[in-house]
């Protein structure tokens, strides 16, 4: 039986389970992706004729997808590692429509790349679904969001605290009291989101198998790295610069600073606690799920 993914390197499931799948085993009209272990994956559509296996999918000299990326036609490395995502019949186009719509965005030029809104993933749902998504933003769009609201909401919440009294640009005492930074309420906001998306992850899920708590595992581990990385985010973005105003210096700096790390140190943390995770959990597989005896 050939491998199967069901999540990615952050323990989250795909929305589809994913198949390890050797060239020779490639058919026309086939959603694919090529594993980037460091980046995202790389998403493409699968053209054959006769014997001749291309793919469909946006590129540029510099690589796979990026600015300036076209969609075009090219050759499968035989070297790279391929997953084919598994559909169900009633969820995509037939493999005939599908080739034909590719075929019909690279005569057409491609629509302009853009990596948030356009990129490979968008094409390739478009091609095989008729529908231009993009699920690996997921992630990165969810870290800037929770860095950003567990920021402002700390800056808010202890402004009124501290604060409610006073003018709202105090010369003198702005950077002692007006744009203090509560990095316990940041943690909180920031570990209530993480919980609740891990929970969203996993909440449907009716049966547990070897394979799901590998990845749940991998999951949790991640969501812990997820908090410890935003507290050090949080921790040295919080700079106070005095001499360039009570407002740059004392709040604007701040913010940006707190949510710009807070993304780094969540997204840093979270992959090197995914890690820890894959090495626990061939442990907690075993403990949760000992092998039954044979009678």
């Amino acid at each position: 039986m050939s491998e199967v993914k069901i999540a990615n390197r952050f323990g989250r499931p795909f929305p589809h389970p994913m198949e390890r799948v050797e060239l020779k085993d490639l058919k026309a009209g086939d959603h694919i992706v090529e594993e980037c272990y460091y980046t995202f994956w790389h998403h493409m559509i699968v053209d054959k004729e006769e014997e001749n296996v291309d793919r469909i999918h946006y590129y540029n000299k510099s690589g796979p997808s990026g600015s300036g990326s076209t969609v075009c036609r090219g050759s499968l490395n035989p070297d790279a590692t391929y997953y084919r995502i598994i559909y169900k019949d009633e969820e995509c186009l037939s493999p005939e429509k599908v080739v034909e719509t590719a075929k019909k965005i690279m005569n057409e030029g491609g629509h302009s790349y853009n990596p948030v809104s356009n990129n490979c993933e968008h094409f390739a749902n478009q091609c095989k679904t008729g529908k231009s998504i993009c699920h690996q933003m997921r992630t990165p769009i969810e870290i800037l969001r929770k860095s950003a609201l567990s920021s402002i909401l700390s800056f808010v919440v202890q402004k009124l605290r501290s604060g409610s009294r006073r003018k709202l640009y105090p010369n003198a005492a702005f950077n002692k009291v007006g744009a203090q930074f509560n990095l316990r309420l940041a943690a909180i906001f920031a570990s209530i989101s993480e919980l609740f998306l891990l929970y969203w992850d996993y909440a449907a899920l009716e049966k547990y198998d070897e394979e799901v708590v590998k990845v749940i595992t991998k999951r949790v581990c991640a969501a812990v790295g997820s908090i410890v990385g935003d507290l050090i985010g949080f921790y040295y973005g919080n700079i106070k610069w005095s001499y360039l105003g009570a407002i740059f210096g004392g709040w604007v700096l701040p913010v940006l600073g707190t949510i710009a790390l807070g993304c780094v140190g969540d997204w840093v943390a979270k992959w090197i606690f995914a890690q820890l995770g894959e090495l626990l959990a061939p442990m907690i597989t075993e403990y949760l799920l000992p092998p039954k005896k044979s009678q």
